[in-house]
This record gives C-alpha cells, sequence and structure tokens, in this order.
C-alpha cells in the first residue's frame, strides 16, 4: 500500500496496486455518451448482449473465455468506445447510443442522409441515422443495426482474433482437470509425463492462432500421446494435430454464422 500526501491538505490518500493495475483479460471501456447502452432498465441492455456472446464464444473455442468488464471512461469521447485485451488497446472506434447503423445489402446503392462511416468490426460502407429514417432506410435495401449490436459484433471479432492470448496454463489446467474425471489415464500418461503443463499450454495456443477450436480435449491428448514429440516444437506438434480438428474449425464457422443470422446480418 502506499501513501501520497496532498500539496493543499494534510489528508493522506491510499491507494494499492488494484487502483494503478487493471487485472481484467478482456475490458470495454465507453465513453459517457454510451452508458445509456447499459442502462439497466432496458432489459436487452449491452451487459447481457456481452455475456451471451461470451458464452458462445466459450462454446466454439472450447474453452471458457474470461469475463468482460464493461466502465466508462471520462478521458473519452462521448461516442467513443476501446476495447482492450490485456492492458493492450486493440480496437477503438465510435457508435452512436441515439442513432441506428445502417448497413447496405449487396444490391443496395442508393445514399442516405446520415454519417457514412466504416462498419468496425468488418470495415463494410454504413451509415449512422436517426432512428424515425429507419422505415426508409430498410425500403432502400439497408440492413439495420442497433448501436449495442455494433460494438457486441465487434467484441467477438476481437475475441476471437485473439483467443489465443486469453488462453493461460489456468485456463488449460482447469480443461485438464473437467477431462480427467472421464478419462483419468489418459490425462495422467500426457500430463506431465508426455508433455508438461506449459508446452501443452503452448501448442493449444497455436491451435488457436490458426482459428481452430481446442474443444477436443480428448483428441488432443490422444494425439500427442501417440506422437514422438522429440525435437519438435510446439508450432511443429500443433501442426500435426491441427488436421484432425478440421471438424471442429467447420462446426465453430457454423456457429458462427448462426450468431450473425439473429443478431448482425450480412447478405
Amino acid at each position: 500500500m502506499i501513501s501520497e500526501d496532498d500539496e493543499d491538505s494534510t489528508e493522506k490518500v491510499e491507494f494499492g496496486l488494484a487502483d494503478v493495475k487493471d487485472a481484467a483479460k478482456i475490458s470495454v471501456n465507453i465513453g459517457y455518451g454510451l452508458v445509456p447502452l447499459v442502462d439497466e432498465s432496458k432489459a436487452d441492455n449491452l451487459v447481457p448482449k456481452v455475456t451471451r456472446l461470451r458464452k458462445e464464444i466459450s462454446k466454439a473455442l472450447g474453452f471458457i473465455v474470461p469475463g468482460v468488464r464493461i466502465r466508462d471512461d471520462l478521458n473519452l469521447e462521448g461516442s467513443q468506445y476501446q476495447i482492450k485485451i490485456g492492458q493492450k488497446i486493440v480496437a477503438d472506434d465510435l457508435i452512436y447510443a441515439d442513432k441506428k447503423l445502417a448497413i447496405a445489402g449487396d444490391s443496395t446503392n442508393l445514399e442516405l442522409s446520415g454519417l457514412k462511416v466504416k462498419e468496425p468490426a468488418f470495415g463494410v460502407d454504413a451509415y449512422w441515422i436517426d432512428k424515425e429514417l429507419q422505415a426508409d432506410a430498410e425500403a432502400k435495401g439497408y440492413v439495420i443495426v442497433e448501436p449495442e449490436d455494433v460494438l457486441t459484433t465487434h467484441l467477438n471479432q476481437i475475441i476471437n482474433s485473439y483467443a489465443s492470448d486469453l488462453l493461460g496454463q489456468e485456463e488449460v489446467q482447469e480443461l485438464l482437470d473437467n477431462l480427467k474425471v472421464s478419462y483419468p489415464n489418459l490425462v495422467d500418461t500426457v500430463v506431465p509425463k508426455v508433455m508438461p503443463l506449459n508446452q501443452v499450454t503452448s501448442v493449444m495456443k497455436c491451435i488457436l492462432e490458426e482459428g481452430v477450436p481446442i474443444s477436443d480435449l480428448r483428441l488432443i491428448l490422444e494425439s500427442l500421446s501417440s506422437m514422438n514429440i522429440q525435437k519438435m516444437d510446439s508450432d511443429d506438434i500443433a501442426e500435426r494435430i491441427r488436421p484432425k480438428l478440421v471438424p471442429l474449425l467447420i462446426q465453430k464457422l457454423s456457429e458462427i454464422q448462426g450468431y450473425y443470422s439473429v443478431n448482425y446480418i450480412f447478405s
């Protein structure tokens, strides 16, 4: 604990590591103008949407994605948001709580009255329009998206892109402990006899870096148990295992498409 003396007062202000270091693995900081998006009086505000998204991604990737911390940040512009993975800002954009995003369909080339932008997640042309213009935009072939869904879709893209950064030894150990309930001999045979926990974690991170889920941990461990891993690094091992996991990748893509078909429609 550190103490400071205020120059104009004898009062001591105490603070600790929690005040100077943010331990959240995933965080979304929002400007003051976006605070209405987390209004608890709205049944389907940003918070439950992010919770549902986290559950869907966890199921698709094969490990429990860390919780997402959402907080307001007075250092940001009113309509600005930032997504951070650990301490690193990986996304920074603007959305408007009092407007809706109109995204052009494939056959739409008509312009709208509004703020023309690039949609944050995929970079397609779009307009931020006033709510009363929604019917006109839909008649012209535009898909209308709520601002919280724009942010949630961007967050989905970021979490999937940085999945390997979110997986650590603690998460892998939790997965192994869960698998050990059903397959104790397999887990004991592989970890740590064939490969220590840190290397298993490294291999799984390599698999995730290629966008392949690790949900079939039993198959991964069975593959490791039958391999001669001497003189092989984590990338080489992951490369040998990855083809066996292709069906999981196809399933993941199907689940993600299903998520978008409900929440974010692209023709």
